[in-house]
């Protein structure tokens, strides 16, 4: 089992969060303080993926309350970078009719500015 890493910048008035490692169901609770730390400062949020090995049922429930939470004050979470893996089990639970996914960070960055209020 590999640590969780979560890592934020701020791109103007979007933040870009880097997730990598294992989100098992202990380590939410890592990912919730960053994330209310992050929701804090912006409502618009590139979620990266491409180093995440594993996530379980409880973060993709948090990761789709966060994507309402700024919705819900106008902004938006676009999951991007996602492995063949993850990606086969989240279009099999709904994920993305619930949050914005793409392929690639530059598909998400241009979704974002594109979307720019």
């Amino acid at each position: 089992m590999s640590d969780l890493r979560v890592s934020d910048k701020l791109m103007g008035d979007y933040a870009v969060v880097k997730i990598g490692g294992e989100l098992y169901p202990k380590m939410v609770s890592v990912l919730d303080a960053k994330m209310a730390e992050i929701l804090d400062k912006t409502k618009r949020i590139i979620i990266d993926f491409s180093h995440l090995e594993y996530i379980c049922s409880a973060a993709v429930g948090y990761i789709v309350a966060y994507n309402n939470q700024a919705a819900d004050a106008g902004g938006r979470i676009i999951v991007t970078e996602v492995n063949q893996k993850i990606k086969k089990i989240l279009e099999i639970i709904g994920f993305p009719r619930m949050i914005d996914m793409t392929d690639t960070m530059d598909e998400a960055v241009e979704m974002m500015q594109d979307d720019n209020p």
